[in-house]
């Protein structure tokens, strides 16, 4: 008796299986190869001008700046902020981005300061090449991945504010309980 009740509860999935599966070919819009190539296509410079007017609701753009998104930016948010004397510098941000700013190396930075914004690490160097980074740590472990980076290849005391302004706009309002 057992023996039938497995077989016919086996045969019950499959009836319902190809059942969903004919329901699905006919009734759920599937995308066409075509479809799928433009999806993976990057962001054309049409696409990328348009978006840099709506940027991310966390960022804050300074008078004389503009945003720009990233492409190819496929699990986290990435892109790029612009100021009207050509200043430039990029983000990204992920719960796997990792840490720009390294606190076990901090004998590579010619500058290194780590301060606390709502209960959330802040981390600020600037290289021996004048790079400036700023990584904002979403949790307390020191190997976390959950991370915002900020990366200037080089600027100015007064450029340098405005990118940590500008970035801890990621920092979450409330603070960490």
């Amino acid at each position: 008796m057992k023996r039938r009740l497995l077989i016919f509860g086996g045969a019950a999935v499959a009836v319902i299986s190809a059942t969903w599966l004919a329901w699905s070919y006919t009734n759920l819009k599937y995308p066409t190869p075509e479809e799928l190539v433009e999806q993976a296509r990057p962001a054309t410079e049409k696409q990328l001008a348009e978006s840099a007017l709506k940027p991310p609701s966390w960022l804050v753009l300074l008078p004389g700046y503009t945003h720009r998104y990233g492409k190819g930016c496929e699990d986290n948010a990435c892109g790029w902020i612009e100021g009207e004397s050509g200043f430039r510098f990029t983000y990204a941000i992920s719960p796997n981005e990792g840490q720009l700013v390294d606190a076990t190396q901090k004998e590579k930075y010619l500058q290194f300061f780590e301060e606390r914004i709502n209960g959330y690490r802040v981390r600020k160097a600037q290289t021996q090449s004048g790079a400036v980074m700023i990584t904002i740590l979403f949790d307390e472990s020191e190997s976390t991945g959950n991370a915002a980076n900020f990366r200037a290849d080089s600027a100015s005391a007064t450029q340098a504010r405005d990118m940590f302004q500008m970035a801890v706009g990621v920092v979450p309002k409330k603070p960490k309980p």
